[in-house]
């Protein structure tokens, strides 16, 4: 969802018998309705999802992602308008992508490299076709065997600074052993995504591991069950107006559905603050999935997906029941 001037354009994946239909409308807010869904294309499954940002011109990019397949890429043929897009163009293999547009127009795309590898970084300039310029983070030898994935989350600031919040669901298997490492881990870019430091200044070397990168929370033990849940969860970035970066995360470590925003310090450190206003609000119920999103004005605002507690839990671990 990206809103631009007086009209919010909304991207959204459609489930029909041809398939999985990529569409695209628009709300005019001046006459409160909705454009006619444009399709832009049907992805392979309900993993292949399109992804939609604006830049500051006011044109629409769109990343359709695969899974572990191609991504393409399309935009606008106007500004502000959802009608008109131009053709589909290659942007790399791999699954859950992530679109940004920076200051100056260049695209920057994360997404989970096919092969469940890593994630890769890609980068448009303006006039450019999309360019890899990083493995970003990789997949260790002892889990080559198991089932790997790496959600991603990216934001550019006003000054162009890149940071970039990434999950760690790796095992030894696909299905017993699962998601025995679990990390929550950050990283930022001066300089359009060429080198890669931790917050207090230190360089990351690429591919990175949790190590190499500031981590939020970490997990490494057996699970509860066999194709365990994630327990901890990245929710995205929000930028405060001195571009200060906010990192959301979820975890399952302390207690069910912990809701935690990480804050950088200028001294390297990080504040971390559980916030439970939440289950104070609602306490028969826990968030499974959180996702950061900030309104056009920097207000910070949270969307939940919430599950009953304490069914189908197990010992305040989400289950792959629910």
């Amino acid at each position: 969802v990206v809103t631009f001037k007086e009209k919010t354009h909304v991207a959204y994946q459609e489930v029909a018998r041809e398939g999985y239909p990529n569409c695209v409308r628009t709300l005019d807010h001046a006459s409160r309705r909705w454009s006619e869904p444009y399709v832009l294309n049907h992805g392979v499954d309900n993993h292949a999802r399109a992804v939609l940002t604006v830049d500051e011109d006011g044109f629409l990019h769109v990343v359709l992602g695969g899974h572990n397949t191609p991504v393409t890429y399309r935009r606008t043929v106007r500004a502000n308008d959802s009608s008109a897009w131009a053709e589909a163009e290659p942007a790399g293999d791999g699954t859950y992508p992530v679109l940004v547009a920076a200051p100056g127009g260049t695209l920057y795309l994360v997404f989970r490299v096919a092969g469940l590898h890593g994630v890769d970084l890609y980068a448009k300039r303006p006039g450019e076709p999309w360019k890899h310029q990083h493995r970003m983070v990789r997949r260790a030898e002892q889990y080559k065997t198991g089932y790997a994935a790496y959600h991603a989350s990216l934001r550019a600031g006003r000054d162009g600074t890149l940071h970039l919040q990434c999950d760690f669901y790796e095992g030894k298997g696909f299905h017993e052993h699962r998601g025995i490492h679990q990390a929550i881990c950050a990283m930022r870019s001066a300089d359009g995504g060429e080198t890669w430091t931790r917050h207090d200044g230190a360089p990351v070397t690429l591919p990175a591991r949790p190590e190499d990168m500031d981590i939020l929370a970490r997990s490494t033990r057996e699970r509860h069950e066999s194709l365990s849940p994630p327990e901890l969860r990245g929710g995205g970035i929000a930028l405060l107006a001195d571009g200060t970066p906010v990192f959301l995360y979820l975890s399952h470590e302390d207690a069910p559905g912990e809701i935690v925003l990480a804050t950088p310090g200028l001294d390297g450190g990080w504040t971390q603050r559980k916030l439970d206003a939440l289950t104070q609000f609602d306490p028969d119920r826990r968030p499974i999935e959180a996702r950061l999103t900030q309104t056009v004005d920097g207000g910070l605002r949270i969307l939940c997906t919430l599950a009953i507690y304490p069914e189908h839990w197990s010992n305040g671990k989400p289950t792959r029941n629910m």
